[in-house]
């Protein structure tokens, strides 16, 4: 064993006992094997890879230290994962371009954005988007104002939706005028660059795929499901205030019954929309998958368990109706 790795071990082993001191050991251990991490990986200065400087100056501040290095870090690997996983299709002194891959890379170019392409603390539509509904998209980012723009290319029927950061609505021409990039241009970088995105599609059409999209679905449909449930068989014990929120009890009904029924109208015609965009094989993968594991729910609208639903549904409907008629029949005696 070399003298530095003698001396590097029993740095370690006085920095556990100093530090011990002042936090708990298992905290400690963990800031240790962090700065070990580190070291490793070349992240550190020289003046902070120095452990008995560390020693020196104590836990807060070697805890403290180490925190930061591990938020500086996790930005730069998310910017080397967000340029690995895009496309950076023009760039000038104003403004840079790019084409996400990933949902990852759209957060971190959309970050402080309202798109939903972008979303980290609600759900997350980049996958639906780019996979599911075969939609390019380019963002926009001033380099010096911080400004970003988003244009959605639906390759279904050649159109645009183009949003400001705030997700309003904005036109392509808009976008022109603001980057200075001619709309042809524009159009131009989405077929440059089809293959690539096509590429990205293509491999993730796989039958492990498809299983993982169809039982998403069943789920979604399985909770919004239980939770329309819970409020139908609930109305005739809710409170005497409840005709003050009636059309919010109908609203929220409405609202789980369309999620319910949408999800299981994504697997009834699993395959279809795959079909059309010329996805044959992930659509097959889609309709075995589908057939086999939820034969319920794949006969369409036709299926006892969503006429079930469907009925009980009406029914409430119906109740909250007359109900709301009795209460004012009374109020006008």
């Amino acid at each position: 064993m070399r003298l530095r790795d003698i001396f590097i071990i029993e740095s370690y082993a006085v920095a556990s006992q100093v530090f011990s001191k002042e936090a708990p050991a298992q905290d400690v251990r963990d800031r240790l094997e962090q700065f070990k991490q580190l070291s490793q990986r070349n992240i550190l200065k020289p003046e902070e890879n120095d452990l008995t400087k560390w020693i020196k100056r104590g836990w807060a501040s070697f805890d403290s230290f180490i925190a930061s290095a591990e938020s500086r870090t996790s930005k730069r690997d998310d910017k080397s994962a967000a340029k690995k996983e895009s496309i950076r299709v023009a760039e000038n002194d104003d403004w840079l371009v790019v084409i996400p891959l990933s949902k990852e890379a759209s957060c971190f170019y959309g970050k402080g954005t309202e798109w939903c392409t972008a979303a980290t603390q609600s759900q997350n539509y980049f996958d639906t988007y780019f996979y599911n509904n075969n939609i390019t998209l380019l963002y926009f980012i001033n380099k010096k104002s911080g400004v970003k723009l988003a244009a959605a290319y639906h390759h279904s029927n050649s159109d645009w939706e183009c949003f400001d950061a705030n997700d309003k609505r904005i036109d392509l021409l808009d976008i022109s005028r603001m980057t200075g990039y001619d709309e042809d241009v524009i159009g131009g970088w989405v077929r440059d660059h089809s293959g690539k995105t096509k590429a990205m599609r293509d491999a993730k059409f796989t039958p492990e795929a498809a299983k993982e999209l169809i039982d998403d679905y069943f789920k979604k449909f399985e909770e919004t499901e239980k939770e329309l449930y819970g409020i139908i068989n609930n109305i005739d014990s809710m409170d005497t205030s409840w005709q003050s929120y009636r059309d919010k009890i109908k609203r929220d009904m409405y609202n789980l019954w369309n999620i319910a029924y949408s999800n299981i109208l994504h697997i009834a015609y699993a395959g279809d929309n795959a079909t059309e965009d010329g996805r044959i094989e992930y659509g097959k993968y889609l309709d075995e998958y589908a057939k086999k594991t939820y034969p319920e729910v794949f006969q369409k609208e036709r299926g006892e368990r969503i006429s079930k639903l469907n009925a009980a549904y009406i029914a409430a409907k119906d109740a909250l109706d007359a109900r709301g008629m009795r209460h004012r029949l009374a109020a006008n005696r």
